[in-house]
């Protein structure tokens, strides 16, 4: 990618915003076979450390581990820390193999930060050689440290070029989470759309259920009105 970009698909429950992003991977990797797609989902009640990003970190220590990847894509200086704050990327054998440092003697805003930049570092390193998409599901439910981890990932100057794709619920559902979003939303760099996902207008979600029933032999506009 030329440039970085951020898509947030914004929509009451149900009404298809994962459908939406999957459909949109799936043409991606017909399209573009060559770009790294590392996908993650939020949910409400799990507990784990940085979870908007759990997912994507074990996919991204399952295509470094697959593709044996040049080791200098991480510092050595940054392998043993990455691989203590996320255990799942010791799967790596240049992480595994790397020494640990004992984190209670680190100064936690020093950690973050560091962890922070090892993975923008990384991130920023994947996307010159090939496109690099990540997707979100439900950012809603993100952690305080995971959209911190995201805005820094994706400040400028000299941030990733790389598209983010997360889905967010209606502000109404969720209030406080989807303010954590929007500053988020202010905060990264690059070109920021937001995309509302609302229901079908009734004369159309009319003409789709006409055209799913046909393949039931029930065509009935009663029972098309009805759905």
């Amino acid at each position: 990618m030329a440039h970085t970009a951020t898509v947030f698909i914004d929509g009451e429950s149900g009404v298809g915003k994962t459908v939406l992003t999957r459909r949109f991977t799936s043409g991606l990797e017909a399209l573009a076979p060559d770009a790294l797609l590392f996908s993650g989902r939020c949910h409400e009640r799990e507990s784990v450390p940085y979870k908007a990003v759990d997912g994507i970190i074990d996919a991204l220590s399952r295509y470094l581990k697959r593709e044996s990847a040049d080791s200098r894509l991480i510092s050595p200086s940054d392998r043993g820390l990455l691989g203590q704050v996320f255990p799942v990327m010791r799967r790596v054998e240049t992480i595994a193999r790397a020494p640990r440092q004992e984190l209670s003697q680190l100064d936690p805003h020093a950690l973050r930060k560091r962890v922070f930049s090892a993975l923008r570092t990384l991130f920023t390193r994947l996307a010159e050689r090939n496109p690099l998409v990540l997707t979100i599901d439900d950012l809603q439910w993100a952690d305080a440290d995971s959209l911190s981890l995201l805005a820094e990932v994706l400040r400028a100057p000299n941030e990733p070029h790389l598209l983010l794709v997360a889905t967010v619920r209606a502000a109404s559902e969720h209030d406080a989470g989807n303010r954590r979003v929007q500053q988020l939303a202010s905060i990264v760099s690059g070109d920021v759309r937001t995309l509302h996902l609302g229901p079908l207008p009734a004369d159309d979600a009319r003409a789709l259920a006409t055209t799913l029933l046909q393949t039931t032999g029930a065509i009935s506009d009663a029972h098309a009105a009805a759905i």
